[in-house]
């Protein structure tokens, strides 16, 4: 498995990704549009990264840089997503641990606790919880839970 930026290239396997972990019901329809993901991977203010296997990217995670003011340091971690057959190989904790690297200590991050792993296993420590829940309409998930953590490193 290789972790490296997203290109151009990989967009319509990470529309895959989130077509076979969502359907087509995913509550954020954009994840489907080629032309919203390919600005996504050319934003300054997004680092996006893939796991690839066998030439095709089968997880996908982003750092979304903007998420606060440029000077509070807040980030958000999302579109983290694993192909369901590459699953259970630890591709989205490796994703977490590459995304907290790539950020060089410019950000605290926001975490959804839906990701599985609470957020000590990846580095993150607590410093405060919201609850937020997102109008999902017809969409018939659960509502996010986000989590507010900073980034801590230990040594």
């Amino acid at each position: 498995m290789n972790i490296r930026p997203v290109r151009e290239e990989d967009i319509e396997d990470i529309i895959q990704l989130f077509r076979s972990n969502y359907g087509d019901d995913y509550f954020l329809p954009e994840f489907y549009d080629p032309a919203w993901v390919k600005r996504g991977i050319y934003s300054d203010h997004i680092i996006w990264l893939g796991a690839e296997e066998d030439g095709h990217v089968v997880g996908s995670g982003a750092l979304i840089l903007n998420a606060g003011d440029y000077n509070d340091q807040i980030g958000e971690i999302g579109r983290l997503v694993v192909d369901p057959e590459a699953g259970g190989k630890g591709l989205g904790g490796a994703l977490l641990t590459a995304l907290v690297d790539a950020s060089d200590d410019r950000v605290d991050a926001k975490r959804d606790p839906g990701l599985g792993d609470p957020p000590e296993a990846h580095g993150f420590s607590v410093v405060e919880r919201v609850d937020d829940e997102i109008e999902r309409g017809a969409a018939p998930q659960r509502p996010l839970r986000a989590q507010q953590v900073g980034h801590h490193r230990e040594g």
